[in-house]
Order: C-alpha cells, then sequence, then structure tokens
C-alpha cells in the first residue's frame, strides 16, 4: 500500500510522491506541513523562473483531466495525453479523461512505447509546468516494526468474528508540530519605493530637492517675465529717441 500526502482538494499522484507500507508492520508516521508563498509576474520567484497566481481572480485551470492546477498534475496530464497520442486515440484504464478505454492487448505495447518516447526523448519539453505561486510541503519521518496484535484488536475480531492473520498493518499518522511553517516572498522594491530611493540618491548626490525644483521653476518665472518688462521698456525707449529726433529735423 502507498500512501501519499497531500492537500484536501488535490489530486494524489502516486507515482510522484508517497512511502510505501510493507504488509504485518506498525508505523509510526510523523508529519509537518510547510507553505511557500511565492510573488505573481512579473516577479521571478522560486530560483528566477515565474509563478501561476492560483489565487487570482483571473486564473483559470489549463487542466483538463484535473481540477485543481499543480506542477505535479500538469506534468502527470502532459504524460497522459501523451499515451493518448500514441495510443491512437485510446487511454489507459487509470488515466482520468473522455477517451475511450484501450483495449488491454493494445495498451501493453502502445503504453510502453509511450513511456520509452516520453521519458527518453524529447517530447516532454512541449508541456511546461510553472510551479503555483503557493506551495504545500508535507515532510513525513516514519518509523517501522512488527505488526503486534493488541488486545483490543483481539477484542474487534473476537466481537465480528472474522479471522484475519496475514498482511496487517497499523498506521498512526501525527502531526509533529502544529504550527505550520510559511515561508513567503516580498518584493525587496515597489514603485513607490524604487522611486523614493532614487529621489534620496540624487538629493544625496547632487543636492537635488523639491525645494530646489520650486526654486528653479521661481527663477525661470521671473527670467521670463522680467526680459518681457525689459523689452517693452527698451521698445519704449527707442519710439522716444525716434520721436525726439523727428522733432529735431523738423524745427531745424
Amino acid at each position: 500500500m502507498q500512501i501519499v500526502l497531500h492537500e484536501p482538494d488535490e489530486e494524489p499522484l502516486p507515482l510522484s510522491s508517497g512511502f510505501l507500507v510493507p504488509g504485518n508492520t506498525t508505523l509510526e508516521v510523523e508529519i509537518s506541513k510547510s507553505l511557500k508563498h511565492g510573488l505573481p509576474p512579473p516577479y521571478k520567484a522560486f530560483g528566477g523562473s515565474t509563478c501561476v497566481d492560483t489565487g487570482g481572480g483571473s486564473f483559470k485551470n489549463p487542466l483538463t483531466r484535473f481540477n485543481r492546477y499543480t506542477k505535479e498534475a500538469c506534468e502527470t496530464e502532459c504524460f497522459m495525453s501523451f499515451v493518448v497520442e500514441v495510443c491512437g486515440g485510446c487511454r489507459h484504464f487509470l488515466h482520468p479523461g473522455n477517451e475511450s478505454i484501450c483495449e488491454m492487448e493494445h495498451l501493453t505495447d502502445c503504453y510502453e512505447i509511450a513511456q520509452r518516447q516520453y521519458y527518453g526523448g524529447a517530447d516532454k519539453k512541449k508541456c511546461p509546468c510553472p510551479l503555483p505561486c503557493v506551495q504545500a510541503h508535507y515532510k513525513s519521518s516514519v518509523t517501522t516494526s512488527s505488526f503486534r496484535q493488541t488486545q483490543h484488536f483481539i477484542e474487534l475480531k473476537q466481537k465480528h468474528n472474522v479471522k484475519v492473520d496475514q498482511n496487517l498493518a497499523y498506521i498512526h499518522i501525527f502531526f509533529a508540530d502544529p504550527v505550520v511553517t510559511t515561508m513567503r516572498q516580498v518584493a525587496i522594491y515597489s514603485a513607490e519605493g524604487l522611486l523614493g530611493s532614487i529621489g534620496g540618491q540624487i538629493g544625496l548626490f547632487m543636492g537635488f530637492s523639491l525645494v530646489t525644483v520650486a526654486e528653479m521653476l521661481e527663477l525661470i518665472f521671473l527670467l521670463a517675465t522680467r526680459g518681457r518688462k525689459l523689452d517693452e521698456h527698451v521698445k519704449r525707449h527707442r519710439e522716444t529717441e525716434a520721436a525726439v529726433q523727428a522733432a529735431i529735423q523738423a524745427n531745424a
């Protein structure tokens, strides 16, 4: 038996995660949960790549075989679709989908070919599967011992009159700590913070500030207005000189 730890609304994928439980054993499974919150695009998250904001209002699940988007579900659906393509339009009986189920004789050959071509060639690169911005990770620590029939178990067998002596497993799953560790990615600079930092650097190295801007605008205004008044004064002076010259010539 294989046990997969996952979120309640997440599809369990035993081929990509989980641990095996052998028969006639007692398992103590200590688990811990952690969450990762990455920044949505245009920020880079998780090693320099963009993530998918599955919690955003504009997000639409691109998957057709799984109800919730995860990186593992995306990669699994990509392989399932490749199997359908190689097998001529039919699917594996364990794969979800609307295609017809392949006959066993045909599936034995085409499924092996699909696995070899998909995982051994470059076809896997055709399906980009970025990580979601919010990820839940479960870490488990398993302790195994031989199965021993307790008095309570013996009483249950006697009460229900059943005989079970082989392939028994007792599994005790518990949280090591009820606290969930959350790692949240925070932007070092926002647009407002970046503008503030640029203004501060300019003010530090050039003495440039809002007061300087106001003084420069005032200087430009004064130069423009005083220059216009000076032009008018020169014009009136020239007109006066011209009138005086004309009067002198008339008297002569």
